[in-house]
């Protein structure tokens, strides 16, 4: 399940260069490491569900200048 998980996010348009680890333990899997955005980190956790995961721990970061991209713009600024 690792392997299609991997395969499923290199082929992605908005997975493909990001920094993201997949361990599968019976069919759990965990995502860890960093992606630009929630769309993306939201994204990563439906794909892994896509490829047969029964649970997905998702433990994805929002790279930092993401999120002060997103708060500057709700800002107005």
């Amino acid at each position: 399940m690792e392997q299609r998980i991997r395969t499923h996010f290199y082929w992605s348009a908005m997975l493909h260069d990001q920094d993201i680890s997949i361990t599968v333990v019976d069919g759990r899997v965990t995502l860890t490491g960093t992606v630009e955005t929630w769309v993306e980190r939201k994204r990563a956790a439906t794909e892994a569900y896509d490829c047969g995961a029964r649970d997905v721990n998702n433990h994805l970061q929002v790279h930092a200048a993401a999120k002060t991209s997103t708060s500057a713009e709700s800002q107005g600024t």
